[in-house]
C-alpha cells in the first residue's frame, strides 16, 4: 500500500467535515435563537443529519482501508482497533445509509415524499410551513420534512439511537486516526514530529 494510496483511498477529509459540523452545532446553540425557535431546531435537526450522513461515508472509507490491510502496514496494529469499531458501526448501519442517501446528502427521491405525503393527507391538517417571524430563515419547511422522514419508515427512536452514538465516535475518530497515520509512517521509515501543544 503506497502512502498515495493509502491517502487517496481514505478520504479523510470526512473528519474535517465532522469537527465543522460539531463547531457549527456549538455555534448554533451559542446563537441560534431562543431554544425552542424554528430557526435553531431546524439548524440542529439539518447538521445531525449532515454529520450522520458523513459518518457513514466515513464507514465506507474505513472500509477501503480495511481492505487494503491497513493493520499489517502498522507497528503497533491495536492502534487500529478503536477505527475498526467505529468502521462496523458505520459501514453497514441502515439508518446513517438512508440519512446519507436522503435526509443529508442529497435532497431524498419523490417516491419517499410521495409515500409520506400519503401518511400525512390521513391526518386532519397538514402544516407546510412554521416561523417565528415575517424574516427569511426564521422558519422551517416542517411539512417537507414530515413527509421526507414518514416516507422513510424512521421513528424517533431510530434517530435517537444514531445520535448518542454519533457524539462519542466523532471524538474518537479524529484522535484515533492520527495514531495510526503516525503508526503507518512509521512501519514506512518515514520520520514524522508532533508539534501540538500539551
Amino acid at each position: 500500500l503506497s502512502l498515495w494510496g493509502y491517502f487517496e483511498n481514505a478520504r479523510f477529509v470526512g473528519v474535517d467535515r465532522s469537527t465543522s459540523i460539531t463547531h457549527l452545532l456549538h455555534l448554533n446553540e451559542e446563537g441560534g435563537g431562543a431554544p425552542s425557535s424554528h430557526t435553531r431546531s431546524r439548524n440542529r435537526w439539518f447538521l445531525l443529519l449532515l454529520m450522520a450522513g458523513t459518518m457513514h461515508e466515513v464507514g465506507e472509507a474505513l472500509q477501503g482501508l480495511a481492505k487494503k490491510n491497513v493493520p499489517s502496514k502498522m507497528q503497533d496494529r491495536s492502534k487500529w482497533d478503536a477505527l475498526d469499531r467505529i468502521r462496523r458501526r458505520w459501514h453497514t448501519n441502515p439508518v446513517a445509509s438512508k440519512i446519507r442517501n436522503q435526509l443529508s446528502h442529497h435532497l431524498g427521491d419523490p417516491e419517499v415524499y410521495a409515500k409520506g405525503l400519503e401518511f400525512q393527507f390521513g391526518k386532519r391538517r397538514l402544516q407546510l410551513y412554521c416561523a417565528d417571524g415575517p424574516e427569511l430563515g426564521q422558519g422551517t419547511y416542517e411539512g417537507a420534512w414530515n413527509s421526507i422522514t414518514r416516507g422513510l419508515d424512521l421513528d424517533l427512536s431510530d434517530y435517537g439511537r444514531l445520535y448518542g452514538q454519533m457524539g462519542s465516535d466523532v471524538a474518537e475518530l479524529h484522535r484515533a486516526l492520527l495514531e495510526v497515520f503516525h503508526e503507518v509512517f512509521k512501519f514506512a521509515g518515514i520520520p514524522d514530529e508532533d508539534q501540538r501543544h500539551a
